[in-house]
């Protein structure tokens, strides 16, 4: 899957891979030749595939594939054994160089990220009609029930044998009939099946193709220690792939060729489960890639902290924030502040330093200043604009697909005991972002100026009371969390009534 940026954002597209040739295929070698019963021939395979690594020290000492080039005098030349460019690892391409063809006798693969998508549509009853149609040595149960002997009709009614080449051939007949007799998403509804055949008409270029790209050796690292070598296990399906199409290809014994495509779909299938798995842990879990290197980013006038309730009289939009984060928050603000005061830039930044962990009287008074300063707003902003409460921040929970993950609000106290690490907010702003009171850590962001506060009104957290998807009723952004209704209920419960109740 590819990231492509637009004008009018960034998607994922499905990838051409003949296209993708074109562009860096020059140097790519095909495993399909390798024969693994020969050692040498083994030993090159898995140094095109893998980068070994020895210690826990990864080396930038600049180096061509095999080794034979090295040192920063030799950077950017042409190694005359192995033919790659010396430069450190860090500076290599992420570009595939192994690359394997379907086998002799079996005209295409089916795009890895497609046959995800397909198996998820056409799997009925716990059958992979995708993979049914594809490979012969497939076959469905003894007793098939009403939505099986409809798939059975299809190759029946087409006289379409099975075969990934049959598939191939006969691609959108076979999709519009399984879309007619209700055997995409069977268990889903029209909408689904729709946009399934949409998807199809925009990416059917990219379907199928001869040529299958294994991911670059960047990827798959093993680092050898004192006791044992590891390895990323995702890896293992790709590199099983890759050892189904050579044993195929350098078979002692002539194969037939429903062997030969069964073949071909096992390795297109572990080539799909290798590209579930990476993206699935390795990239879009929790502590994955993602959210490490690009939402994780720490940009400035930002903050974290975790939520605890708001327990006075509130405003929905109110935040009182921590004392620690806040030195640091408004570390700009407050040198500003202390400078006009007689400080020194020097003199302020040691200041703040010490009072990070430390209630001082006068960062107390600066802080309840900003927040009137920021009250007083109000008078610059259009008389229908909402009041200007305190310093207005974006307050989130992750992720923010939903309305109301963002919501603008308002600080309007900093607590004065440093020993208090969390945010207090309301409980009347929890259900839009889902969040609650049991350690979950919202973020937020300063809004500096009057010009994106008027953006962000559009994310205060009353404007998230109606419901967008049906006319003139309440959204359930107004719910009460449960937790807090079973101990308001538990709480009457205990609380004996007044006699005149």
């Amino acid at each position: 899957m590819e990231i492509v940026e637009r004008v009018n954002g960034v998607s994922a597209e499905i990838v051409d891979f003949a296209e993708l040739f074109d562009r860096v295929g020059r140097d790519a070698i095909f495993v399909n030749g390798f024969d693994l019963t020969k050692a040498e021939k083994k030993e090159s395979l898995m140094k095109l595939l893998y980068t070994h690594y020895e210690g826990e020290v990864l080396p930038i000492i600049p180096s061509c594939e095999c080794g034979y080039l090295t040192r920063q005098s030799n950077v950017d030349l042409v190694c005359q054994e192995c033919g790659t460019v010396c430069r450190p690892v860090t500076e290599k391409p992420l570009v595939s160089k192994a690359w394997m063809r379907p086998p002799e006798g079996v005209k295409v693969f089916i795009n890895p990220q497609v046959w995800t998508i397909l198996s998820s549509a056409m799997t009925v009853s716990g059958v992979n009609l995708l993979e049914w149609f594809c490979n012969p040595m497939v076959t469905l149960p003894p007793d098939p029930n009403r939505f099986l002997r409809k798939a059975q009709g299809i190759l029946h009614a087409m006289q379409m044998p099975q075969g990934v080449n049959n598939f191939y051939e006969r691609f959108d007949e076979v999709m519009q009939r399984m879309y007619e007799n209700g055997l995409l998403f069977s268990s889903g509804n029209r909408k689904q099946r729709e946009d399934l055949m949409t998807f199809i008409r925009a990416y059917r270029h990219a379907i199928f193709t001869d040529k299958l790209p294994i991911p670059s050796k960047l990827s798959f690292i093993t680092e050898k220690t004192v006791t044992r070598t590891y390895g990323d296990k995702t890896s293992y399906y790709a590199f099983d792939a890759v050892l189904t199409i050579t044993s195929t290809e350098n078979s002692t014994t002539p194969l037939q060729p429903r062997v030969l495509q069964g073949r071909s779909v096992k390795a297109n299938m572990l080539m799909a489960k290798y590209y579930q798995e990476y993206i699935g842990t390795v990239l879009a879990r929790k502590p994955g890639l993602y959210r490490k290197h690009v939402v994780g980013s720490r940009l400035h006038y930002t903050f974290r902290a975790v939520i605890s309730s708001l327990h006075t009289e509130h405003h929905r939009s109110e935040l009182h924030l921590p004392w620690s984060m806040s030195v640091k928050l408004f570390d700009m603000h407050l040198t500003s502040k202390l400078y006009r005061r007689g400080f020194s830039v020097k003199e302020a930044a040691t200041y703040l330093a010490d009072h990070v962990l430390k209630y001082s009287d006068l960062l107390a008074e600066l802080f309840d200043e900003m927040i009137e300063e920021s009250k007083q707003a109000t008078q610059l902003r259009p008389a229908d604009a909402p009041p200007v409460l305190g310093i207005p921040v974006l307050f989130n929970r992750n992720p923010t697909l939903m309305r109301g993950s963002i919501q603008r609000m308002f600080v309007t106290q900093i607590k004065k005991d440093p020993a208090v690490n969390s945010i207090s907010m309301s409980v009347l702003s929890l259900k839009a972002p889902n969040a609650d009171f049991d350690g979950d850590a919202l973020n937020g962001m300063i809004i500096l100026d009057l010009k994106m506060l008027d953006y962000m009104d559009r994310l205060a957290p009353e404007m998230g009371v109606m419901d967008l998807g049906r006319a003139w009723k309440f959204s359930s952004n107004i719910a009460m969390p449960p937790p807090m209704v079973t101990t308001l209920s538990s709480y009457l419960d205990s609380v004996p009534l007044p006699d005149d109740v």
